[in-house]
């Protein structure tokens, strides 16, 4: 796939020059004695993701719409997401015994494993619909905001961090359309994970509360793992 740098990207500024001060800032950090050095690896490595990006002709901190739409999925997809999840689909069949409707869906002629097969396939859509509704309200917001699209823009994905040196021969440069469908895609994934462990837990518990209570506790369990992760690291 080739790019020919200039098509599509946002031109509004000198964002070369922008970029190279945030070099020479990081730079004058690095070189300050009261810096550690794991800290230091890592501004080196920021370092030369951002000359990675001037050489390749790639604009990392134009705001755009597309930029705009992916940073809020990244984000998103640890915590907002699939708590959005879990409160819709929490009270799937645990809400029937809480509104005491459950003894009146079980005395129509259909069998039980066809009425958790409805309720779950409505668990599906609906956590497809919000993602939808995610991805249509980031376009037309951001739109709005920054008056750019940037679809057509190029990025670059797939850097590693070899010892603490950066690996960028791996590097993959793709639209930003592409990307979002990536991300957007991922997020789907999640959603329709969360979605079946919530609806597992709400057919095992009678109680909404208790049934919204296990996922988030289990949610906010695992997002402050990851977080001590990151801070090990």
């Amino acid at each position: 796939m080739r790019f020919s740098g200039t098509p599509g990207q946002t031109q509004n500024y000198n964002w070369k020059s922008i970029v190279n001060q945030q070099i020479l800032y990081l730079k004058n950090t690095m070189n300050s004695q009261y810096i550690k050095e794991d800290r230091k690896n890592s501004i080196n490595i920021q370092i030369e993701q951002l000359q990675y990006y001037i050489n390749h002709n790639i604009n990392p901190i134009t705001p755009t719409s597309a930029k705009f739409t992916i940073d809020f999925m990244d984000e998103a997809i640890y915590l907002f997401l699939p708590l959005l999840i879990i409160i819709l689909a929490g009270d799937a069949v645990s809400g029937e015994f809480s509104s005491k409707t459950i003894k009146v869906l079980l005395t129509r002629a259909v069998p039980r494993w066809k009425i958790l097969l409805s309720k779950y396939i409505g668990v599906l859509i609906l956590s497809c619909i919000v993602i939808l509704e995610s991805a249509l309200m980031c376009v037309i917001i951001s739109s709005f905001a920054f008056h750019s699209g940037g679809w057509n823009e190029p990025m670059a994905t797939g850097f590693k961090v070899i010892g603490n040196k950066l690996d960028s021969s791996n590097v993959i440069r793709i639209y930003q359309w592409q990307y979002a469908i990536l991300v957007y895609s991922l997020g789907w994934f999640v959603s329709v994970n969360i979605a079946t462990l919530s609806f597992m837990v709400s057919v095992i518990v009678r109680n909404t509360v208790t049934s919204v209570g296990i996922m988030l506790a289990t949610l906010i369990g695992g997002d402050s793992s990851r977080c001590f992760c990151r801070i090990g690291q």
